[in-house]
């Protein structure tokens, strides 16, 4: 795992640093964030078998690198994001993360005017503080840091506008306890699972 995330690193630094002579765009990505945590059979999980989606959004500055001789693009970003769980009756977590996305993006058709996109890759996130609306949990003890990988697709109209739809699974668990009714459930296995919506503007 080491090995593939150092490897991944450095196919990016690299393809950076072809794209440093073409035409960087700088932008902001706005959206919606709809899912749940992916629970793995095996853990304490059932005892939040009640699982609901959990809704948020998300906002932040995002960066075009071209990769010349390709018609591919390379997407960096850095999001304010909402992520959680919400549980029928018990009320939901809500915890705000840093999410770091880098994509590869290929584009079919004339992105002046009208072209469609494909894009994948990993991401990296820093939890920073979280909230619960409900004291039937006593504590939901996230993991700070969070990796995983994430795939999309959308379309991109007039150059400067995309629209897109992105799903993102977490590859590490991100929760370490839930403590409820006095009660500590050590082994709860979740991984964020998130359906994104995003409407981004360019600046050239």
């Amino acid at each position: 795992m080491k090995k593939s995330i150092v490897l991944a690193v450095l196919v990016i630094i690299s393809a950076l640093s072809l794209s440093s002579n073409a035409q960087v765009r700088f932008g902001i990505k706005a959206g919606l964030n709809t899912g749940s945590n992916i629970a793995d059979a095996a853990s304490d999980a059932s005892i939040l078998s009640k699982e609901d989606n959990y809704n948020g959004f998300l906002i932040g500055p995002t960066a075009e690198f071209p990769i010349p001789l390709t018609g591919a693009s390379i997407d960096l970003s850095a999001l304010y994001s909402q992520k959680g769980i919400a549980f029928k009756d018990f009320g939901k977590a809500s915890v705000s993360y840093l999410d770091i996305p880098v994509n590869f993006k290929y584009k079919f058709g004339s992105p002046k005017i009208l072209a469609l996109y494909l894009a994948a890759g990993p991401y990296v996130s820093y939890a920073f503080s979280g909230k619960f609306t409900n004291d039937e949990f006593s504590n939901i003890d996230y993991k700070k840091l969070d990796v995983g990988a994430n795939a999309g697709f959308g379309v991109q109209l007039l150059n400067n506008i995309q629209a897109g739809a992105n799903y993102s699974f977490g590859l590490a668990k991100n929760v370490a306890q839930v403590s409820t009714d006095g009660v500590n459930f050590n082994n709860v296995d979740y991984k964020n699972g998130l359906w994104s919506i995003t409407l981004t503007y360019f600046l050239k």
